[in-house]
């Protein structure tokens, strides 16, 4: 009777084992793909703030010096616009890529998989 509860026992703590690898194998390539997408996020942020940098000065002198001869304070409202403008524009195109899918899905909806299955009583 002993040997077959310590088989019993055996089984279920290798079957647990081999659960948890499978699992945490499954982690860290969630993890891996995150990382992969957190630095894309990163050089994507930073090129928009250098672009925007760039854009800003040279559109913004472009600007007050072509429209100053016409009216001072349209000179300075213009640009103004046009800033806010591409600012808009560069910050949903940032926000479309942290809309992605959600970090660790996979392992979520696994894992929401096997509470079910062990919910039935395997």
């Amino acid at each position: 009777m002993a040997t077959k509860v310590r088989g019993v026992v055996a089984r279920v703590g290798h079957d647990v084992a081999s659960f948890a690898r499978e699992r945490g194998e499954l982690i860290l390539i969630e993890l891996q793909e995150e990382k992969a997408r957190v630095i894309s996020l990163a050089i994507r942020a930073v090129l928009v703030i250098l672009f925007a940098i760039f854009f800003v000065t040279s559109l913004g002198a472009l600007l007050v010096y072509a429209l100053w001869w016409v009216n001072p304070w349209l000179a300075l409202a213009a640009p103004a616009g046009v800033y806010l403008a591409a600012l808009a524009g560069t910050y949903f195109w940032l926000r479309a890529g942290v809309k992605g899918e959600l970090p660790f899905k996979d392992t979520l909806n696994q894992l929401k998989k096997d509470v079910a299955w062990l919910k039935k009583g395997h």
